[in-house]
């Protein structure tokens, strides 16, 4: 869906506190996106308490500025109760939108708090027009577009979109395609799809390609700008433009929007200068080198630079000594009490982050050091020998205001009225108040005479443009009914007056009903909703479903197994055999779609009649494709049952993503190899469809259209080790090996071998298992953080 011809787009900002948010705000943004500490894609972050969210709620409604609230996260099973009490409190702010990556907490928000809006996250990983139309069918209304897309790729989705689409524009990128990264989480459980990256791919790397030793880091991108971009983005009908950067502090927030407004506000013929001030501007926000990410084809061929780390922040100094509570610094650019700073190790690791409270130079307390100076620095976090110090913030720029005393955000009470109008007067009912007990009702009266019409008759309209006026922030008008009997005349005044004589009464009316805690009946639904889903389950599950499997072995890689009931897009000149699956690849560029769609007909006609859907476009493409369950040829014959299956990298976390697979089409549904046994147990309780676990094989960590040096096996400096394909296998890569931008991975060394499950079916991926290698149960032994 495109924004409105010359419709600027909207500028919405990172807010990881109040700070951030206010200097967001106070620069120019039109909205700001901000989570709390659970449940988001910044759970590392400093976050919002709820009392400071509900602040900014109020001061942002002030404004007539948006508030998005990030509830972008992979949710479990045993989390969906307190998931569903935090959204409880969080939807008394109503917050603009909620952002959501998990496609089952999107059915669960629809269920049990209809009243939000839902934006799906870039972690969804939509990268297609298919994968927009899908979201729509979830009752998304938005959709952050992956960021692996080129401009000539978005215009297209843009004008195939149902929906409105949102585009980060500027700040740190992912390595990997979003939601489907498990480097994190394999290096150690720290899952990136739960908000907890410890960003791996921003280390060095070791490879030993050809007999030719090569370090570097491989996989550490520079960061996006897209200053240059604006009117290109905007003539694409692009409806938002998100800067990242949550984890970032109010100065860096501060200049970004500012630097972005100067540029969307600017007039067209001094876009040259105001480039020059704007960049000015964001040069002091202690970003890593730019890039204009993958929006082309030489973009993805160069965002790469392995020799150097890519770190954020300006160098200020290196680390001399370490000791109990801090260390010595040699400076090599001005630090100051306040100053955020970053402490980098050479291995390229994420160092810890804090802000300078003390520092000392010859035992004597200082607030400044320059250039040349050593001073100790006071800190209460482990510091690497020899690490390089970053600045990240500067407390020598103007301190942001925050307006004093801001109000919690107090919700109105919305109450529906019914009017009926005669000759004899009016009479108001309130037909319902949100905390009112079930069956309240109240009635007003104003029985003076009304005069019939000899022209302008009252309306329901005139109705309800003056009974929305409440003149009671506490209150406001929901729906309004009207009965008006004949051609009435009421005088503008007169009808201003019965407004005002019945908001007086009802606000004293209804005082007690508004004091009183609304009491929520969504717990007892879910509860009940989940009591009726394990009751079926246990029902479902039958012994032949634990002997169920499918195996993926090209080649028969492994020893003494034959099977292959996988079949790829690439392999189908072969003639399809009884019972084989067609693998359906994660990633499709938007010109690849009608390649990809005319594929699926092709197996349909050649007897492929099931189909293993990796990613939400999918559901879409085969919708379009034609394949839907059962029907009847053009000979009037049935046709054989359709069976579709999904799997990695699709994520189903809980049982509200397999139900809302269930009724897009799926017959069976994996779960989410990233789970661990006891989310594993909890969900399989519930599970309303098939259940399949990945039982065994070699999952890609990290998937990639930017241009990687290296190929074959790598190592870190702590002796793990992966193989790099460049390009992947065609069973992964679908964006074209004629060309850059095809999909690079990284595979772990080990074999990812889980037990047998009770009540599912099992999975095997032998296309890259040899016989003799490592097993590890990942994620399996140990609660998934």
């Amino acid at each position: 869906m495109k924004a409105k011809d010359n419709q600027k787009p909207e500028l919405l900002a990172p807010a990881g506190n109040l700070e951030c948010a206010i200097a967001a705000l106070q620069s120019g943004a039109d909205a700001v996106y901000a989570g709390i500490s659970r449940f988001n894609a910044r759970e590392m972050g400093e976050n919002f308490t709820f009392d400071d969210m509900s602040r900014l709620s109020a001061h942002a409604k002030k404004l007539g500025r948006k508030l998005y609230l990030t509830l972008n996260t992979l949710i479990k099973e045993n989390e969906l109760e307190d998931f569903g009490r935090s959204v409880e409190k969080i939807a008394g702010l109503e917050p603009d939108a909620v952002i959501i990556q998990d496609i089952g907490a999107a059915l669960f928000l629809k269920k049990y708090f209809p009243q939000l809006t839902l934006h799906g996250s870039t972690q969804m990983g939509i990268h297609n027009s298919a994968g927009v139309k899908t979201a729509q069918s979830f009752g998304i209304e938005r959709v952050i577009l992956e960021r692996q897309i080129t401009m000539t790729e978005l215009s297209s989705i843009v004008d195939a979109s149902p929906l409105e689409i949102e585009v980060f524009v500027h700040g740190a990128l992912c390595c990997s395609v979003s939601g489907h990264c498990l480097f994190s989480s394999w290096m150690g459980g720290w899952s990136g799809n739960r908000g907890r990256c410890k960003q791996p791919c921003r280390r060095r790397f070791h490879s030993d390609e050809n007999g030719t030793k090569k370090s570097g880091f491989f996989f550490s991108t520079q960061d996006y700008y897209s200053l240059d971009m604006l009117d290109e983005l905007t003539e694409a009908g692009v409806s938002s433009l998100k800067i990242e950067g949550r984890l970032k502090k109010a100065d860096y927030v501060k200049n970004v929007v500012t630097a972005y407004r100067m540029m969307l506000d600017c007039d067209r013929s001094q876009r040259s200068r105001t480039l020059g001030e704007a960049r000015n501007i964001l040069s002091n926000s202690y970003g890593r080198k730019w890039s204009h990410g993958f929006m082309s084809e030489d973009d993805m061929a160069g965002l790469i630079h392995y020799e150097s780390p890519g770190v954020s922040g300006m160098l200020a100094g290196e680390v001399v000594k370490t000791a109990n509570g801090g260390f010595t610094a040699s400076v090599s650019r001005r630090l100051h009490i306040g100053d955020r700073i970053r402490i980098q190790t050479k291995t390229g690791d994420e160092g810890p982050a804090f802000t300078i409270t003390k520092m000392n130079r010859n035992r004597q307390p200082v607030n400044l050091a320059v250039k040349g100076d050593k001073v100790f620095i006071n800190c209460d976090k482990e510091i690497a020998q020899s690490g390089r110090i970053y600045k990240i913030g500067d407390t020598s720029k103007e301190a942001v205001k925050v307006p004093k005393d801001l109000p919690l955000y107090s919700r109105p009470a919305e109450i529906d009225i019914s009017i009926k109008v005669n000759t004899s007067g009016m009479q108001i009912s309130i037909s319902g108040v949100n905390g009112a007990a079930p069956g309240t009702a109240l009635v007003w009266e104003d029985l003076s005479e009304i005069d019939t019409a000899e022209q302008h008759p009252l309306s329901e309209e005139n109705l309800q443009e003056a009974f929305t006026a409440t003149r009671e922030a506490g209150i406001r008008l929901g729906n309004l009914n009207a009965e008006i009997t004949g051609e009435l005349f009421l005088p503008a005044g007169r009808l201003k007056k019965l407004r005002r004589g019945f908001w007086e009464w009802a606000v004293e009316q209804m005082a007690p009903l508004l004091d009183s805690k609304k009491v929520s009946s969504w717990l007892e639904q879910f509860n009940h909703d989940q009591s009726k889903k394990e009751e079926l389950r246990r029902i479902s599950i039958s012994e032949e479903a634990e002997h169920e499997q499918t195996v993926y072995n090209p080649g028969n890689r492994v020893r003494n197994t034959g099977l292959s009931d996988i079949v790829r897009a690439a392999d189908l000149t072969k003639a399809a055999k009884s019972g084989e699956e067609l693998l359906l690849p994660f990633f499709c560029p938007e010109s690849r779609l009608a390649d990809l769609k005319e594929e699926i007909i092709n197996a349909y006609r050649m007897g492929i009649r099931r189909f293993r859907i990796s990613s939400i476009a999918h559901i879409n493409l085969l919708k379009e494709a034609g394949i839907t369950k059962g029907g009847i040829n053009t000979e009037g014959v049935s046709e054989p049952e359709i069976f579709i299956s999904t799997g990695f990298p699709l994520a189903a976390a809980n049982s509200y993503a397999a139900e809302q697979l269930k009724t897009a089409g799926a017959d069976k549904v994996q779960l989410w190899l990233e789970l661990d046994h006891e989310a594993v147990t909890e969900a399989l309780k519930y599970w309303p469809v098939k259940a399949e676990i990945y039982r065994k094989g070699k999952p890609f960590l990290l998937a990639t259209r930017a241009s990687v040096s290296v190929e074959g096996s790598i190592n870190d400096s702590r002796g793990k080790f992966f193989t790099v394909e460049t390009p992947a296998q065609r069973d992964i890569d679908y964006s074209g090996h004629d060309k850059p931008g095809f999909l690079s991975c990284i595979f772990p060394q080990e074999v990812l071998a889980l037990p047998e499950q009770k009540g599912c079916s099992s999975f095997y991926d032998f296309s890259r298992v040899n016989p003799g290698d490592k097993e590890t149960e990942f994620n399996y032994d140990f609660s998934l953080i």
